[in-house]
């Protein structure tokens, strides 16, 4: 049976991360993830679907004020393994310390799991 799928805000760094929960399954809005790091969403946008095509899909959700919209979510459990798609070198010096921050996380909790 299929269900709604379900937001949770997650705060991580004063930012916050967007869960989704489809069929009991968790995925990660990607979208405000690369929001709040500050990178190019067209460009991250191509690279998640390039590089995580099987474990990636849209997601109808309803948004602020109750406006259905489809969000590009990923796996929970492959998100460890976007940030380290994303050189800091390669990013405006204000990035460098936001992206080194979320790569430390997944280091953090992918070793605590």
């Amino acid at each position: 049976m299929h269900t709604a799928p379900q937001l949770s805000p997650v705060p991580f760094h004063g930012d916050t991360v967007v869960l989704v929960s489809q069929d009991n399954e968790p995925y990660a809005a990607m979208k405000p993830i690369v929001a709040n790091m500050g990178m190019d969403w067209p460009t991250q946008s191509v690279k998640l679907t390039e590089i995580f095509s099987s474990t990636i899909g849209e997601i109808p959700t309803v948004g602020e004020y109750g406006k259905a919209r489809n969000m590009i979510c990923l796996q929970l459990e492959k998100l460890a393994a976007w940030p380290y798609s994303i050189s800091p070198n390669k990013v405006a010096p204000e990035l460098g310390e936001k992206i080194f921050r979320y790569q430390e996380e997944c280091d953090d909790a992918l070793w605590s799991y």
